[in-house]
């Protein structure tokens, strides 16, 4: 069984497309610095072939910033509005940031590899 499952993640990441199954810890920093932490548990869709990802259950995929041999940086937008949010392709460890006037939401989690369930179709 351990074979079959390791054959399958194989397969996965060699064609591009998997899950990634994320769980972690998220810290949200309101204005006035007071700091609130919660449990952070998210399943990521990624399909390296066509450059998309998006959170289970979104309504459209968003283009994956970029790839390289360390890490999948999924978004990575600086301005007023910033959003950085990183996997390490060895560890499987994701960080990420996102700020907007007022609020910093910083998470870290472990994921891990999971069979692709596809992202949502597009009407054209």
């Amino acid at each position: 069984m351990v074979a079959a499952l390791a054959a399958a993640l194989i397969l996965a990441a060699s064609t591009g497309q998997f899950d990634l199954d994320c769980a972690g810890m998220e810290t949200v920093q309101g204005p006035d610095g007071a700091q609130t932490s919660r449990p952070y548990a998210k399943t990521w869709v990624i399909d390296l072939d066509a450059g998309t990802f998006c959170g289970r259950g979104c309504h459209a995929a968003g283009a994956i910033a970029h790839v390289n041999p360390a890490e999948i940086v999924l978004s990575d937008e600086l301005g007023v509005l910033s959003d950085h949010l990183a996997v390490n392709r060895t560890t499987g460890e994701l960080h990420g940031r996102s700020t907007s006037p007022g609020r910093i939401t910083d998470v870290s989690a472990a994921c891990k590899l999971s069979p692709f369930t596809g992202l949502p179709a597009r009407a054209f």
